[in-house]
């Protein structure tokens, strides 16, 4: 009893001189986070008094828990599972859960309150530590044995040993074969810990040292890799001393894994292995015996059956005779502790005033980023008075920080609008401590209109209430909101001048056919035959009209060789017309090739776009050149280039102007969509964005260079195609005529009353049908006799195309022409490549109908024609 009392008693002075030790020891470690004083400081502080008052609890044996929760490092779990065997058969009734999953796992789990021990084969993280403290959670490490990382091979490897720097190597991937090394000829096999390992993360920091190893395999626990190293001759892994059974350790640097040389740290991958608790445990309970177990002769003999080496090799030693023989030194370190709590004592008096002006610093630095911010940001109270203003606030509503400090928020708004719902009712909204949004509001500003969304987030701490005003100028949004909706309208107006035109064509084709048929049949010298030229004249001016229209809904664009010349030339003419008179406007032709596949339509509008820029760079006048030469583009150009091309004979199209210029600042931004340098409502920022798009449609590229008042120049390149004569008609010659039979199929009554006409003038039987089902249906019928189908592409029941199809199963020989208003290039294309012999576009004149009909049917004679 009365060794037991001593022990007592000198378990209250170590306790008395840790909780001082402690004080000052979480002032450092407080520093050291710089954690704030005011919060978790004070909470470590109460722990390190609650260390001094468990000096008065007495001491007992009786333990809180009855089952021990342990978690972490499958290296430490043999030692625990040890620890746990021995200490449950001299106390029965406690239970022991045991798990490894890695020693980042077990540091998780101490943190989170879900175990009471974590076994650990490496110290934590920083990043690990303060999330402990952050909690609450004070990690204490109890060193209980000491193991090495052993690098393991074959038990019939003939290597023996290797240097860091080998191993180092070989985890890396820079040595593959053991050849390397003086062994057999065979691929090394590497294998290594998951992740969630302290050995893979004391591995890699003591031997890989910053570089990222390649192990062909991760196991999840060092039994996997001992087995994995036992059953492949050719394999290398790292594991602890307790995994070495049936396999070989190698030396390191030629030291081998001694139990002197691990204790000693002579050894290169000695570590030390941990148990570690929340705080040091209560005095006398079964995890703080548990843990203390190590020190015991019989906790040497777990150490040692567990295969790791034992720091405490002695007899039974307990804090009395610590004390006992230490005394004289404990009692100094009080002394010495006691005046360090006085100093700091001071100087945490001192660290007050410092904080305070760091705080200071603090929300001077927070009234930086305030007023950083792109949104207007107004703090109040619950009256709806200006707490804090910040300096885009003071730009959108023009007061000053301190004309609106003390203000009602209201009356600054208010005057400059007047429908904000938010500012007419703040009290009621922070009371429902909902955030409300206001949005798309309408400001006058300065005799501008603006969009401003207003958010308002309550504020409520204590018995304070208030709330922070965000206010978003939308503005920019809005209009190029109001510009997609101009667009999506343009769009639908292309449509329906698409639909339109193509109905036109229709008729204009019954009108064209009529008067052409009136001017075959009659006499030049009829006094009536100048207005029927005047009708057909109007008539080819109305169709080409129409073709623009089509051109512009997009529907009749097929894309074919073109020649730029002539689109440049029509552009050039449009353009005079369009710019002021005194831009010059030159051309020099230099390419004797000029054909490309392309879209007409397109290439003009671009070209008008980059002379209608260049005509505005220049309000006082200048000149504006097109020119045309040959290149040819190299490997390297078309690699540096941004734009997919391919090497090769390019047209290139130089537009300059003698203008303004652009900045250098902006000339990158010029191709996005959107931008523009014009004032609001004069321009829609999609010019040039859409000239970028037409050329890379076309697989060219296109670049600017530019000098300030010295003019710009773009340089568009477009790639060369053969030139080709077209399989239209382009002039008008005499009609060639021939005999058959032709079954007309076109859903139109006009256009079929005219084409039959035009056709028996010609010299051709017809057959009609006006729809696709019945076509299918006259070409059953008359099979026989039917020589060539004259075929619409857009009609009800069956379209061109499926009609085709049903008269190709009927015959597969069949020749076929067809007759279309509008369509696309791509679906005309796989006609003709399903055997399509030709395609004319309405409305047509009748020498092309002739011409086509007669090659189609006759191919031999045509050619001779």
């Amino acid at each position: 009893m009365y060794w037991k009392m001593t022990n007592i008693c000198f378990y209250r002075f170590f306790i008395f001189f840790s909780g001082t030790f402690m004080q000052a020891f979480i002032f450092n470690l407080c520093h050291f986070f710089k954690s704030d004083f005011t919060s978790n400081t004070y909470r470590l502080v109460a722990l390190s008094a609650l260390l001094l008052f468990i000096c008065s609890v007495p001491y007992t044996l009786a333990a809180e828990k009855d089952t021990i929760f342990i978690n972490g490092s499958t290296t430490v779990h043999p030692l625990a599972k040890a620890f746990s065997s021995h200490y449950s058969e001299l106390h029965p009734g406690v239970k022991f859960e045991i798990s490894a999953t890695g020693s980042g796992a077990g540091a998780k789990a101490l943190i989170a309150g879900k175990c009471d021990i974590a076994n650990m084969s490496r110290f934590m993280k920083q990043k690990e530590f303060k999330q402990a403290i952050d909690k609450g959670i004070l990690p204490v490490f109890h060193t209980v044995a000491m193991d090495a990382l052993l690098v393991i091979v074959h038990k019939n490897n003939p290597i023996d040993g290797l240097t860091l720097e080998q191993v180092r190597q070989i985890y890396s991937g820079k040595i593959t074969n053991w050849k390397e090394l003086g062994g057999h000829d065979a691929k090394i096999s590497v294998i290594a810990r998951d992740s969630k390992s302290g050995t893979q993360k004391v591995f890699n920091k003591v031997v890989m040292q910053g570089i990222t190893p390649k192990p062909h395999f991760e196991m999840e626990h060092n039994r996997l890799i001992q087995a994995m190293v036992q059953d492949d001759k050719n394999a290398i892994g790292y594991g602890g001393l307790a995994f070495t059974d049936g396999i070989k350790s190698i030396d390191i640097d030629g030291i081998s894994a001694t139990h002197d040389k691990i204790a000693n740290g002579k050894y290169p991958l000695a570590r030390p292995l941990f148990m570690v608790t929340n705080g040091y445990p209560k005095l006398g309970s079964h995890i703080q015996q548990f843990i203390n177990f190590y020190t015991k002769p019989a906790g040497r003999i777990a150490v040692e059956d567990a295969g790791y080496v034992s720091l405490q090799g002695f007899g039974e030693f307990t804090v009395y005779d610590v004390f006992r023989i230490y005394w004289p030194w404990f009692a100094l370190a009080g002394f010495v502790l006691m005046a360090v709590f006085a100093i700091r004592a001071y100087i945490y008096a001192s660290n007050i005033k410092r904080h305070e002006q760091e705080l200071s610093k603090l929300q001077l630095y927070l009234s930086n980023i305030i007023n950083s911010m792109p949104s207007a940001i107004i703090s109040i109270d619950e009256n709806g008075i200006i707490k804090r203003w910040n300096n885009q606030a003071e730009k959108i509503f023009g007061a000053n920080e301190n004309e609106a400090i003390g203000t009602y928020v209201k009356d600054i708004i208010s005057i400059n609008c007047s429908v904000c719902s938010i500012c007419s009712d703040i009290a009621s909204i922070i009371s429902k401590n909902e955030v409300v949004t206001d949005r798309e509001v309408v400001f006058e500003i300065n005799d501008e209109t603006h969009y401003f969304d207003i958010t308002l987030f309550p504020l409520k701490e204590g018995e304070n209430q208030g709330a922070v005003i965000r206010i978003d100028d939308v503005s920019s949004r809005i209009e190029m909101d109001k510009t997609l909706q101009q667009s999506r309208k343009m769009e639908v107006v292309g449509q329906l001048a698409g639909g339109i035109a193509h109905d036109f064509k229709n008729m204009l084709g019954a009108i064209l056919t009529a008067t052409q048929l009136f001017q075959h049949r009659m006499d030049k010298e009829d006094p009536n035959y100048k207005f029927v030229e005047i009708i057909d004249s109007a008539a080819e001016q109305a169709a080409d009209l129409i073709s623009k229209l089509l051109d512009f809904s997009r529907r009749s664009s097929i894309a074919g060789k073109i020649e730029i010349h002539n689109a440049l030339e029509k552009s050039i003419k449009l353009l005079k017309h369009s710019l002021q008179k005194n831009v010059i406007i030159e051309s020099e032709f230099h390419a004797d090739e000029d054909t490309i596949i392309g879209d007409f339509s397109q290439l003009q509008n671009i070209f008008l776009n980059l002379g209608i820029n260049a005509g505005h760079a220049m309000p006082s006048g200048g000149h504006l050149t097109f020119k045309t030469r040959i290149v040819d583009l190299t490997p390297h150009f078309c690699e540096e280039s941004p734009f997919d091309i391919q090497p090769g004979k390019f047209l290139l199209i130089e537009v300059s102007d003698t203008g303004s210029g652009i900045p250098e600042k902006i000339i990158d931004q010029i191709f996005e969509p959107f931008f523009t340098t014009k004032e609001a409502g004069k321009g829609t920022g999609l010019g040039l964005s859409s000239v970028k798009g037409v050329i890379e449609q076309h697989n060219g590229a296109i670049d600017v260079y530019s000098e300030m008042e010295k003019g710009t120049v773009f340089h568009l390149y477009f790639p060369l195609a053969e030139p080709e004569n077209s399989q239209q008609i382009q002039t008008k010659q005499d009609w060639i005529k021939g005999s058959g039979t032709i079954l007309l199929v076109d859903d139109e009554p006009m256009i079929r009353k005219m084409t039959s006409s035009i056709l028996r003038e010609l010299g051709y039987e017809v057959i009609t049908a006006d729809d696709g089902m019945q076509g299918v249906v006259q070409f059953e019928r008359y099979a026989h006799k039917i020589d060539l189908v004259l075929l619409d592409l857009i009609m009800p029941k069956a379209s061109g195309g499926e009609c085709y199809s049903y008269l190709k199963k009927i015959n597969p020989n069949i020749k076929t022409i067809i007759l279309t208003g509008f369509s696309q290039k791509q679906y005309l294309d796989e006609l003709i490549t399903a055997g399509v012999d030709g395609y004319i576009s309405k409305p047509f004149r009748i020498e092309d109908l002739s011409k086509i009909i007669s090659h189609v049917m006759n191919p031999t004679l045509a050619e001779e024609k």
